[in-house]
């Protein structure tokens, strides 16, 4: 007797288990995703402000100093721009535009505040790396891309 009874409301369990399958669940994700815009004004002036507090690079080109850069470009850059600095990369190829070529001319002439606020807030393919790296990293970082060539 006790027999028929487990079986019976083992049957009724696994019967009843099939009623709440979870396709059947109503979705509470949203069908359209809205992202919030930060105001524009707000975004600039925090650029210019960061650009205006640092004109130009506070560390010194140094031996020790550069081989930090390489260190932290090895950890932050180099899955992106690769160990020959032209972009050319699986991680570059997944972009829609390559990353730049960091042997260009025009990085070398860039000004340091204005590649600081690239690194820090990102470029349009590039990620904003200001959250990841201290002030002190991405100068050495600037200071290794800008004179690479020293340190061989």
């Amino acid at each position: 007797m006790n027999k028929i009874f487990v079986i019976l409301l083992f049957l009724s369990a696994s019967v009843g288990c099939e009623y709440g399958r979870m396709y059947d669940q109503p979705n509470p994700r949203p069908t359209t995703i809205v992202q919030q815009k930060v105001p524009e004004n707000i975004v600039k002036s925090t650029i210019k402000h960061k650009e205006n507090i640092y004109k130009s690079n506070p560390f010194q080109l140094t031996d020790i100093n550069l081989k930090s850069g390489k260190k932290v470009y090895r950890q932050f850059c180099y899955h992106c721009h690769g160990a020959d600095y032209k972009g050319n990369t699986p991680v570059g190829y997944g972009f829609p535009v390559p990353p730049t070529d960091l042997n260009l001319e025009a990085i070398r002439t860039k000004s340091d505040s204005s590649l600081y606020t690239h690194i820090y807030y990102g470029g349009k393919y590039s990620p904003a790396l200001g959250a990841y790296m201290s002030d002190e990293e991405i100068w050495k970082v600037i200071l290794f891309i800008k004179n690479k060539e020293m340190l061989k």
